[in-house]
């Protein structure tokens, strides 16, 4: 637990200087990601998908416009593909960006590469609220990113 606050606290930090459309996160798989198989555990993907998210968030500047009109995103949907194992100590870059906007969904395109090869990807759909209701995702326009190309699978 006090090794994800740690994360959460760098991301945070090192996102607050910058503006840009996208986040790319390096990381590198620690003992505590890891199954009895040696590799990233199924359940740790969709963990550091949240940090992207909040670093893309911070990063684009979309974070505070959501502060500033009182309204907060809200995971709907998570679709997570797994190509290929990210096993102990491998180094890899969280690639996260906000590619969509349909209707009152906002879609997040996530993949995890190691060097230029997907080892998994993620399609995430959220709503945001605005005093419990959902609204529409107006404030958000200005950040969306073009969608990564795709590369080797």
């Amino acid at each position: 637990m006090l090794t994800q606050r740690l994360r959460v606290a760098r991301v945070f930090a090192a996102a607050l200087g910058e503006r840009q459309p996208i986040s790319r996160l390096a990381r590198r798989v620690a003992v505590v990601d890891c199954d009895l198989n040696r590799h990233m555990t199924n359940s740790r993907y969709p963990d550091y998908l949240d940090l992207g998210r909040w670093d893309l968030m911070l990063r684009s500047g979309a974070g505070g416009a959501l502060l500033r009109a009182r309204q907060k995103p809200v995971v709907v949907e998570l679709n997570l593909r797994f190509r290929r194992e990210l096993p102990y100590g491998a180094r890899f870059v969280l690639d996260s960006r906000l590619v969509a906007i349909e209707g009152k969904a906002v879609r997040f395109a996530q993949t995890f590469l190691v060097g230029d090869r997907i080892h998994a990807e993620a399609t995430v759909t959220s709503l945001v609220l605005a005093g419990g209701r959902v609204v529409a995702p107006d404030v958000l326009s200005p950040f969306v990113a073009a969608p990564r190309e795709a590369g080797p699978a």
